[in-house]
């Protein structure tokens, strides 16, 4: 890895020098909520528990120069154990402007949440779930029957 005075990510594509004052045990979800305009992940329990604050995290795995995508509770991980990663929140998957992606076209079709609060990181974890059964690093419009399917009766 290489060494820098600053914490960098990616939030959806876009570079994040985490500025100074941000301690690296912070938890990534205090950044995302403070640092960008990307509001979507949630402190729900705090303990990693309801998923509200899931994000997906891309990696380059060093060893086999291979990207890993792993989702995880933004509330728990630390901002310095994410250097140099690539955080894509449910607005990095898709919106309004440039379209949704399979999972938030069928949660919103099939009335999948409730008040809302959590839906962002459901969202997310849908799509990585079926980006993984996929065998894939991405979900396209073909996973939505699926996903829709699985939302039957909420």
């Amino acid at each position: 890895m290489v060494r820098r005075e600053k914490i960098l990510l990616s939030v959806n594509e876009e570079k994040l020098p985490v500025p100074d004052n941000y301690s690296p045990s912070t938890r990534l979800i205090d950044v995302l909520r403070c640092e960008t305009r990307f509001k979507g992940p949630k402190v729900g329990c705090g303990e990693g528990g309801c998923g509200a604050c899931t994000v997906i995290v891309d990696r380059l795995d060093p060893a086999t120069g291979a990207v890993t995508h792993v989702t995880l509770n933004s509330c728990l991980a630390t901002i310095g154990s994410l250097d140099g990663a690539a955080v894509t929140t449910a607005e990095g998957l898709g919106n309004s402007k440039t379209g949704f992606n399979a999972a938030q076209e069928a949660l919103a079709k099939r009335f999948g949440s409730q008040c809302g609060y959590c839906s962002p990181g459901m969202v997310v974890a849908m799509t990585a779930a079926a980006a993984a059964a996929a065998g894939s690093s991405g979900v396209d419009q073909s996973h939505a029957a699926g996903i829709a399917r699985g939302l039957d009766g909420n």
